[in-house]
């Protein structure tokens, strides 16, 4: 039972992070900075909320379960004296700071900037806890915090466009659904590319920090929490690599087939039927990238899972 809790809190943390990040990466690149582009504020708040919460329960749940009590001095002092409770100060005051920055109409340049820093700042207090920062050194926190990034970026603005894109009571016209989706999938499958491309090369990295031989690998729990991530992992990079070079290129196909009859007023008939397939092809894409969503919140639980397994050296 104390597994599961510490592996859920764990989950749920990493997936309020994760989404907050992908808030900062929709509004500042997947997505037109219009107004009604923005994700609801409602959202920024109750995953800031949530976040903040489930960190400073975590603390206590793991001060109870060592000394078997927790009284507020003895949480302050340890928020005041640990790297655990350091690390949850800050988070909570980054959390604030981005939130304060995200519930802006506008972003500017300043704002966005900060938000950026206070964004990747929430990411540097797991890595500042993580498995990597109890190697002993900055390099291995550094590693692990790149490798959190780009899986942020890339997840987490996967997550939040789905999200909006599902939820949204905005509906404009055909045209602008078709060209604001594709061009947002467009950037969030280059994001995608240059993501994967860290995540191998910090994962290669890490892995080899803590397996170094194939019975690491099935005899210990970490090895096998790996190995299911790393399926995982593949799983989603099938159906990425279907979204970018199959489903995309659709849409685009025919998006620029929309656009073409769409220009002459003496194709009402065609412009009609080319809406229709235009409006199924953003679907299909919209559906392929849901399987996609789903695929990367099993990743998350089961980088939760991992990270709460005890390291299987010294």
């Amino acid at each position: 039972m104390a597994d599961l809790f510490a592996a859920s809190s764990k989950t749920l943390m990493l997936g309020c992070a994760s989404l907050l990040v992908g808030i900062v990466v929709l509004r500042g690149y997947l997505l037109p900075r219009a107004p009604h582009h923005h994700p609801p504020r409602r959202w920024v708040i109750a995953l800031a909320s949530v976040l903040i919460v489930i960190s400073v329960l975590d603390m206590l749940w793991r001060i109870r379960s060592v000394l078997g009590f927790v009284t507020p001095e003895l949480a302050l002092n340890y928020l005041q004296n640990t790297r655990h409770g350091t690390a949850v100060l800050w988070r909570s005051g980054l959390v604030i700071l981005l939130t304060a920055t995200l519930l802006q109409h506008r972003l500017r340049g300043w704002t966005f900037a900060l938000m950026s820093s206070a964004a990747a700042g929430i990411l540097y207090t797991f890595s500042a806890i993580s498995h990597a920062a109890a190697m002993g050194g900055l390099p291995e926190t550094l590693l692990d915090w790149t490798h959190f990034v780009a899986a942020s970026a890339w997840a987490g603005g996967l997550l939040a466009l789905v999200l909006f894109t599902t939820t949204t009571s905005e509906t404009p016209e055909i045209s602008e659904i078709s060209e604001t989706f594709v061009a947002s999938i467009n950037r969030l499958s280059r994001l995608g590319l240059a993501a994967v491309i860290v995540l191998m090369l910090s994962g290669i990295a890490s892995a080899r920090l803590h397996v170094d031989s194939a019975t690491v690998l099935t005899g210990t729990s970490y090895g096998r929490a790996l190995l299911v991530k790393n399926a995982l992992v593949l799983l989603t990079l099938a159906i990425a690599g279907a979204n970018r070079w199959l489903f995309l290129p659709a849409a685009k196909r025919l998006q620029a087939t929309h656009t073409n009859r769409a220009a002459s007023t003496n194709k009402t008939n065609n412009t009609n039927h080319s809406e229709t397939q235009q409006k199924t092809g953003a679907r299909a894409l919209l559906t392929a990238l849901r399987y996609e969503a789903m695929i990367l919140i099993a990743v998350l639980a089961a980088t939760g899972w991992l990270t709460t397994q005890p390291m299987p050296h010294n």
